[in-house]
C-alpha cells in the first residue's frame, strides 16, 4: 500500500512538472510570436557607487524588433559609447556631454548622435574642442552629476552640456531609495533566462513596473499628489512634483559649482528630451536664472517639429531628425566660446 502510495506521489509530481514546464514553452512561444521582446542591454553592468555603469570595451549588436535596424554598441576602455578621449590641451576648451539613454543614442549609430553631428560641424567651422560623451543609459542628474564631480580631474571640462530627461528626476529617487538602478531580485539561472526568454523579459517589466508604481504612490502620499493612471509603460515618465524638482536643482548647483571652482569661467548648458513640455522648459529656465554658471538651452526647432517626428518610428528616443537640430542648436550656442582650431 505505501509503495503504491508512493508511486502515485512521484507519478503526479511528475505530472505536474510536464505540465508546468509544457504550459511555459507554450506561452514563451506565444510571447515570441504575440509580443517578442528586444534582447536586454547587456552592456551594463552593477556598480555601487552609480547604481549600474557600462562594461569597458564591450560589443553588442542591439536588433530593435520589427524595425530591421541594428544599433552597434561600441564601448571605449573607460565604458562609454565614444572613441577613447584625448588627453587634454592647453586652449582647447573641453566640452563633456553627459546624460542618460539620448545622450548615449540609443536607437541611431554613433555617427547620427548630435555630439558627433557636433563636432563635425566644429571642424566644419575650423573651430576645436575636445569632446567627450558619458552617456549612460537610465543615469539620472544625481549620477551624472555625481560621476562628473568624481572625476574632474581626468574629464577636465570647461562645457558640460548635460541632457535632462523627464524621467530623470525618478531614477533619481529609485537610485537613493534602494542603492540600485534596476530591480534587486537574483536566483541561479537569471542571466540566462534574461538573455533568452522573451516571456521572462515581459514579466520583468511589469515586475520594474510595479515597482515604479510603489515608489510613485509612495512619493504621492508626501506631497498630497495622485500617480498618473495613464502610466503604462516601465519608460513612461511620471509628473514632476516639487521636492523631485527641488533636488534636481541642488544636483545642478553643485556640479555647477564644482566646475566654476575648477575653472571660473566654466559653463553648465542644460537641455532637455523633451523640450516641448512647457513646464519642464520653464523649470530649467528658472533653474539657470538662479544660477550664475548654468544656462538653459530650449532647442526651439525640435519643439516646433510635428509629433510624429520627434520620436524614432520603433522606439522612444529622439529622432535623427531631432539629433541633427540639438547638433545645430549647440553649435549656435557654444561657438563664440571656442577657439579656432590650430593649423
Amino acid at each position: 500500500m505505501a509503495r503504491t502510495l508512493m508511486k502515485k506521489s512521484v507519478a503526479f509530481v511528475f505530472a505536474t512538472g510536464v505540465i508546468g514546464i509544457t504550459t511555459l514553452l507554450l506561452l514563451e512561444v506565444a510571447v515570441r510570436i504575440v509580443l517578442p521582446q528586444p534582447p536586454p542591454s547587456l552592456w551594463l553592468q552593477a556598480d555601487a557607487r552609480y547604481g549600474h555603469v557600462m562594461r569597458p570595451d564591450f560589443q553588442q549588436d542591439f536588433p530593435f524588433t520589427g524595425s530591421g535596424y541594428v544599433m552597434h554598441v561600441r564601448t571605449n576602455s573607460q565604458g562609454f559609447r565614444d572613441a577613447e578621449p584625448l588627453p587634454a590641451q592647453p586652449g582647447v576648451p573641453t566640452i563633456v556631454f553627459a546624460g542618460d539613454s539620448f545622450t548615449f543614442g540609443h536607437g541611431v549609430d554613433i555617427d547620427e548622435r548630435f555630439d558627433t553631428l557636433f563636432k563635425v560641424q566644429l571642424a566644419q567651422s575650423g573651430r576645436a574642442a575636445r569632446c567627450i560623451n558619458i552617456g549612460v543609459n537610465a543615469w539620472g542628474t544625481l549620477q551624472e552629476s555625481r560621476y562628473i564631480e568624481d572625476h574632474l580631474d581626468t574629464l577636465a571640462p570647461d562645457i558640460v552640456v548635460l541632457t535632462f530627461c523627464e524621467n530623470d528626476p525618478f531614477d533619481d529617487t529609485y537610485f537613493l531609495e534602494n542603492g540600485v538602478s534596476f530591480d534587486r531580485v537574483t536566483f541561479p539561472g537569471k542571466t540566462f533566462l534574461r538573455a533568452h526568454s522573451h516571456l521572462f523579459r515581459v514579466l520583468q517589466e511589469q515586475y520594474l513596473l510595479f515597482r515604479k508604481r510603489q515608489t510613485m504612490a509612495a512619493e504621492a502620499a508626501q506631497t498630497a499628489a495622485a500617480p498618473p493612471p495613464e502610466l503604462e509603460q516601465a519608460h513612461a515618465a511620471p509628473p514632476i512634483d516639487d521636492a523631485a524638482w527641488q533636488r534636481t536643482e541642488g544636483y545642478l548647483a553643485g556640479l555647477a559649482e564644482a566646475l566654476a571652482k575648477r575653472n571660473p569661467d566654466a559653463l553648465l548648458l542644460i537641455q532637455a528630451t523633451a523640450p516641448w513640455d512647457p513646464d519642464i522648459a520653464a523649470r530649467l529656465g528658472e533653474i539657470a536664472a538662479r544660477h550664475e554658471h548654468i544656462e538653459y538651452l530650449p532647442l526651439e526647432a525640435v519643439a516646433a517639429l510635428p509629433e510624429g517626428e520627434r520620436r524614432l518610428a520603433y522606439d522612444g528616443h529622439w529622432s535623427r531628425r531631432v539629433h541633427e537640430l540639438a547638433a545645430e542648436a549647440l553649435f549656435e550656442r557654444l561657438k563664440t566660446r571656442l577657439p579656432a582650431a590650430a593649423p
